[in-house]
């Protein structure tokens, strides 16, 4: 007799956070998150997040700037500001910790390597390019007292001369058409724009006029002045107000106050102020990747933000949810940078000590800007820094090693010559930089130098199941080595590596010598090169030399558990699985479902189990049916089924509230698509849900797909073909196949049977 009931869950009224940090917004549905040291006092946060909306991936970098350890600063090129430099240029030239890209900016109509930001620049204190009057883009500052400034400055720039004839000039340091007069200073180029057809320049030293140029091309600058430049046609009366040796007087006024400035750099809309989301005045509207930059109430914490964009891993935001974001993570004022192609965030990394690009560009390259912001050490490093620890991997089996990649550095991040580390390690020990534990389970290692310390926790698994090598056959040159990467599983499809000093080795010939993890060839030949772990053995071929050889691999020796099913049959969980049942719409199509829906009413399945989105179930079908046309839990004996759409993030929602409140040995999971070559992190989130909530449980991922079943993580990938995988009418009767599964607490079975062979 079938057993079957329906579940009804009952919805938790709140959103559950399932990481080791708040969620950041009220729609998240899971999140996976990430800290890394940049250097003492600043840390980089990466959220991959999945929401209502889609994936994000949000990277954050905090940074105390509270003792005066560090300061921010406008990143442009160091010999010209007029050039594009990408991100992370600017950051190695100014020895940045970390960096975002800056202000929104426009290209030279005529070169498209050089550009000028929207906004105002002020570097260590000097004005690098004025700050544009308000239409809708703001200004982020900070004075000489190291007070924020976060707000719209109106910019009125004028040049007088002593009777009193005045000019309104647009901008100070700025790709401009000339329809009003712009000035330029030593801080441009190292050369004015130049006087050409009707473009003038008047140049002005100590205030006073030293020249009025035309047709002269480029210019050096004053050291003391400034060149106006102009175009005659439109202000002929120029050339006689101001005339060689007039005195002028050059003006720029800013409301609200903004005097002292130390550092500045132009922005688009304001995010926060004072605590509070502002209007969005300058907007971008819909998804996309942004950039933004905030401090906290106090002034002591900068953050830079940005958030990928117009990807399958990342949707982007909207200005406002970047508003959000920028509120949860603790920020009381913040700004909109320039977004899409220029947003990019590099950091120090602390593994390897250069500048690394930490988010994933929309276009897979790095676009140059008119400038950055960046974290630069304003005192010495002092060697009170910190620890990384640094593997291939989390995980590691019980007896065998692991390298521990060790890092001392000083409180910026550079690397520090350390010598007597000391260790502690739970369930194991640690020898010449290896941890080896002898226990399974969560087991933490702890290093320590002279105050300082840093801690690694590893997922120790029990004994592999099946070891085998990233390739079965090597060929090198005589005298060369053949790096073996061994790989080894457990029962439930988690991985580690394994050193090859952690294995037996046999070698078929002495033309082979072990070194490290890697076999030598010491002269021509063909050999075996044969590992065993416990009860568990795979072998390579080595090839030495060019020589060709023939000779078989022995297959690999496993110890993956027998299953064991009753005799009464009526106990056994038994059901069909088939992907998309519509291709075409052929009349080979229409046979073949058919004549499998005659097949299922022939047999004793429990129920029939369809996985796709293109599903036209066959008419008539005597046993249950499950398939993905929406979000339903169902069991049968002792076996919880959820269905849902892969791409229906609600759906997901619900599933990973739920699905850890059923109890049983097996929990199948169905979806229109599978996830295990997910372009976004799906099956990471379902792969870190499994480990936290369903380590008890036998967990089935059943899709649509090309039908190679896969064990990985705790997770057993079992994606079906359907109508996609029949060929033609001819070999309808070879293509068309199904999976048959049974299932018994912890055993399972799959098998592949032809539809028409199944129906006779």
């Amino acid at each position: 007799m079938r057993i079957h009931r329906k579940i009804t869950a009952v919805i938790a009224a709140t959103t559950l956070i399932l990481s080791a940090t708040p969620a950041l917004a009220a729609d998240s549905i899971y999140e996976l998150t990430e800290e890394t040291t940049i250097a003492t006092g600043i840390v980089r946060k990466n959220i991959k997040r999945l929401t209502s909306k889609g994936w994000q991936n949000i990277n954050i970098i905090e940074a105390d700037i509270s003792d005066g350890r560090y300061g921010v600063k406008t990143l442009t090129d160091t010999e010209d500001i007029s050039v594009l430099n990408n991100v992370k240029t600017l950051a190695q030239e100014h020895s940045t910790l970390a960096a975002i890209n800056g202000d929104f900016f426009s290209w030279k109509s005529d070169e498209k390597t050089k550009g000028s930001a929207v906004g105002g620049v002020v570097i260590d204190g000097v004005l690098k390019t004025s700050v544009t009057a308000p239409w809708n883009f703001a200004t982020v500052a900070q004075n000489e007292e190291g007070e924020f400034i976060f707000d719209y400055i109106d910019c009125n720039i004028q040049v007088t001369t002593s009777d009193g004839f005045t000019i309104d000039v647009e901008h100070i340091n700025k790709y401009d058409d000339l329809t009003y007069p712009i000035i330029y200073t030593k801080e441009w180029s190292p050369l004015s724009v130049g006087s050409a057809g009707t473009l003038s320049e008047i140049v002005v030293e100590d205030g006073k006029v030293v020249a009025v140029n035309y047709d002269q091309g480029p210019v050096e600058f004053p050291e003391n002045g400034y060149i106006i430049a102009f175009l005659r046609d439109l202000y002929p009366e120029y050339t006689e107000k101001f005339a060689v040796g007039e005195e002028v007087a050059l003006t720029v006024n800013y409301t609200p106050e903004f005097d002292d400035i130390k550092f500045a750099v132009g922005a688009g809309t304001l995010l926060l102020k004072d605590g509070e989301k502002t209007e969005i005045i300058n907007d971008v509207a819909g998804y996309h990747p942004r950039t933004a930059i905030g401090v906290d109430k106090d002034g002591e914490k900068l953050y830079l933000v940005t958030v990928d964009g117009r990807r399958a891993d990342s949707k982007g935001v909207t200005l406002d949810m970047l508003s959000e974001i920028m509120a949860e993570i603790g920020a009381d004022d913040a700004a909109n940078l320039d977004g899409g192609g220029s947003t990019t965030l590099v950091a120090k990394s602390p593994y390897t000590g250069v500048q690394t690009v930490m988010n994933n560009t929309v276009d897979g390259y790095l676009r140059s800007v008119a400038n950055g912001i960046g974290i630069v050490p304003l005192e010495a490093a002092d060697k009170d820094g910190f620890i990384t620890i640094e593997t291939d991997s989390n995980y590691v089996f019980k007896d065998t090693s692991i390298f521990l990649n060790v890092k001392v550095h000083d409180s910026h991040g550079n690397f520090i010559d350390a010598h007597e580390l000391k260790w502690k390690a739970e369930g194991g020990s640690v020898k010449d930089g290896f941890y080896t534990p002898h226990r399974s389970g969560k087991h933490k290692v702890t290093v320590t130098y002279k105050g300082m310390s840093a801690t690694k926790e590893f997922t120790v698994l029990d004994e592999p199941v099946k070891i085998y090598a990233g390739l079965k056959e090597y060929k090198i040159d005589t005298g060369k080595e053949a790096y073996i990467s061994l790989m080894g599983e457990d029962e439930k499809g988690y991985k580690a590596y394994i050193n090859l000093s952690d294995t037996e080795i046999t070698l078929s010939s002495a033309i082979l010598e072990v070194e490290g993890n890697s076999i030598i060839g010491k002269k021509k030949g063909t050999a075996l090169a044969t590992f065993n772990i416990g009860d568990v053995q795979t072998s390579v071929l080595i090839r030495v030399g060019g020589d060709t050889e023939k000779k078989s691999i022995p297959a690999d020796i496993t110890t993956e558990k027998e299953m064991n099913f009753p005799d009464d049959e009526s106990k056994i969980l038994k059901f069909a699985v088939f992907g998309n049942t519509v291709e075409k719409n052929t009349l080979t199509e229409r046979l073949v479902l058919f004549t499998y829906g005659r097949m299922l009413n022939d047999s004793d399945y429990d129920l029939a189990v369809f996985a796709g989105d293109t599903l036209d179930t066959p008419k008539g079908i005597k046993t249950d049916v499950i398939k993905t046309t929406d979000y339903s839990v169902s069991e049968y004996k002792g076996s919880t089924f959820i269905t849902l759409d892969s791409m229906d993030f609600a759906h997901w929602d619900k599933l990973f509230r739920e699905a850890k409140e059923y109890s049983g040995d097996n929990l199948f999971i169905i979806l229109t698509e599978g996830i295990n070559d997910d372009k976004a992190y799906t099956e990471e989130a379902l792969t870190d849900y499994v480990e936290k909530y369903l380590g008890n449980t036998n967990v089935y991922v059943i899709s649509h797909g090309d039908g190679k079943i896969l064990k990985d993580s705790g997770i057993t990938h079992i994606p079906v073909p359907g109508m996609e995988s029949i060929g033609s009418a001819k070999t309808a009767a070879e293509d068309a196949y199904y999976y048959s599964i049974s299932v018994y607490n912890d055993s399972f079975k799959c098998e592949k049977i032809k539809i028409f062979e199944g129906a006779r």
